[in-house]
């Protein structure tokens, strides 16, 4: 009987041999495949994906290892898709799954006639690349009093900004990770998190004096707290202008992020989130020959709001800008004593611009690595004629422009005009690479529609349709239309250069899309499943 105990121990201690030679067999095994999966996500081909992983494999100097079974794929971060869902297979092939095999020899097993065991590692790893991207206009210049009055008429009293305050808020540059920190520590919101920071309103006078606090020129600091000042009670949401992406989760800045905007772009859109959707404008500009100058702007937001700016790495991201309508009714001097001056109305329709994160490129070379955004110009109309002040304000409906009176003399003469010009020779979004050195530039580039010129306003004005009418008589050429065509003809280039500057102080481009990247960051290759 102990003989017979005796064996059964020794049959006991070979099997508990092996089967731990198999244990450590699979431990290493599947740090060798995490490995692998690693070093397969942070390349690009497949082919370079199994050179990699075989390359781990050699030196391992581990004997029979066979790679089971390669994938390239996506992995979704997304806490609603079950955890064995969110690798999946294609797209921007982010991901890496392996799946290894090793054949392990056992010692006391070939007794009971098992020669090997076959142990398997599986290992999914993904690099999470981030891009921050921006589509809007910036102010490059400014040479002329339009972002004083446009910031003006958006908080509802004169701001008084000189042409140097203006150009010092273009030029300040704000960390959007440093902007949420002084956020957080000027409406005492101590707990949570950025991205639950952002998605609750806060008062408006506090938003923009957290730019401030990001300011290191002390008279920047001044301007804002003075803007700051004069926002009315009421209550703004971040998160409808940034989108923080991974960011968000933190609730502290760790000073990596290294994402930054323009002051005058956060303290206009800020703005904006607290205004109504319609906006009038008084601009002097006297000095460029129109006596007087009226902008309406009517702005909506589409379906929803998009945000300015985002951190992401989804590349189905789509940025968006406003869809916006414009009127500016100008006087113009003609210089004749019996027709004194002109009643020009100048409308713009711009629809909403896109722009998309297409794909990061992270492989090493600076030649072709950077980000690729697919952009849709802002198509739109600008025509000379009186649009109904009904169906302006409806974005939903189209707008029919009218013949507009341009002069009405009592028994001495009329005239009407009517012009318009439509903007959408462009098919689909446009393929626009930032390299990593225009990312650190801060390089910003326009795509335009195939048909945008540089001077609208002087090929509107061109091809307008003018009728004159003298004591009942229908003229269509006569000294009236010489001298309001030569009137007109006179001031199309400062109608351009002001509804450039005021489409642009706006963030918006006629024709065309300002699309800016931020900021890039390559992932480290991390193990997920």
């Amino acid at each position: 009987m102990l003989a017979g105990s005796l064996l059964m121990l020794m049959g006991v201690a070979t099997v508990a041999v092996d089967l731990g030679a198999i244990y450590l067999a699979e431990r290493r095994l599947q740090g060798l495949a995490d490995a692998a999966a690693m070093a397969a996500a942070q390349e690009n081909a497949i082919e370079m994906r199994r050179s990699a992983v075989q390359g781990l494999i050699d030196q391992s100097r581990e004997a029979d290892i066979e790679i089971a079974e390669l994938e390239s794929g996506t992995y979704r971060q997304d806490k609603i898709v079950p955890l064995d869902e969110r690798f999946q297979l294609g797209g921007e092939d982010s991901a890496a799954r392996v799946h290894l095999v090793q054949t392990v020899p056992l010692f006391f097993g070939r007794a009971l006639g098992f020669e090997t065991a076959t142990v398997r590692a599986r290992a999914t790893a993904a690099r999470i690349d981030m891009a921050a991207y921006s589509l809007g206009s910036s102010l490059a210049t400014v040479s002329d009093g339009i972002p004083n009055a446009l910031l003006s008429a958006l908080i509802g009293t004169e701001l008084n900004l000189s042409v140097l305050d203006s150009q010092n808020l273009a030029s300040a540059d704000v960390d959007l990770l440093g902007y949420a920190e002084a956020l957080k520590l000027q409406v005492n919101a101590n707990e949570g998190t950025y991205a639950e920071l952002f998605d609750t309103p806060v008062p408006l006078g506090d938003a923009l004096r957290a730019i401030g606090s990001t300011a290191v020129d002390s008279a920047t600091v001044a301007l804002i707290d003075r803007i700051a000042d004069e926002a009315p009670f009421v209550e703004v949401r971040l998160a409808d202008l940034l989108d923080l992406g991974p960011y968000g989760a933190l609730d502290y800045d760790p000073g990596t992020a290294g994402v930054e905007v323009d002051a005058f772009s956060l303290v206009r859109m800020l703005l904006e989130l607290s205004h109504g959707d319609t906006l009038d404008i008084e601009l002097d500009l006297a000095a460029t020959g129109l006596s007087s100058v009226h902008v309406r702007l009517v702005r909506g937001y589409g379906l929803a709001h998009s945000p300015w700016l985002t951190i992401t790495g989804a590349r189905d991201y789509v940025l968006r800008t406003a869809q916006a309508r414009l009127l500016v009714s100008a006087r113009v001097g003609t210089g004749s004593p019996w027709l004194p001056s002109i009643e020009l109305p100048l409308y713009t329709e711009l629809a909403q611009a896109e722009a998309t994160l297409d794909d990061i490129q992270c492989s090493g070379d600076p030649d072709s690595d950077g980000v690729r955004l697919g952009v849709t110009p802002a198509i739109g109309t600008i025509g000379i004629g009186r649009p109904d002040a009904q169906d302006m304000g409806d974005l939903s409906s189209p707008v029919t422009l009218s013949r507009a009176t341009l002069v009405n003399v009592p028994l001495i003469a009329r005239v009407t005009a009517l012009s318009e010009v439509s903007l959408g020779g462009t098919t689909g979004p446009q393929e626009v690479h930032f390299t990593f050195a225009d990312i650190r530039d801060k390089v910003t580039k326009t795509v335009s529609t195939q048909d945008l010129t540089q001077s609208l306003a002087t090929s509107l004005i061109a091809q307008t349709d003018l009728e004159a009418q003298t004591l009942g008589l229908s003229l269509s050429l006569s000294s009236v239309t010489n001298i309001v065509g030569h009137s007109l003809a006179t001031i199309a280039p400062t109608l351009d250069a002001t509804v450039f500057s005021l489409t642009q102080a706006l963030g918006l481009r006629l024709g065309a899309a300002d699309v800016q990247v931020n900021k890039v960051r390559c992932g480290v290759p991390t193990v997920i499943a």
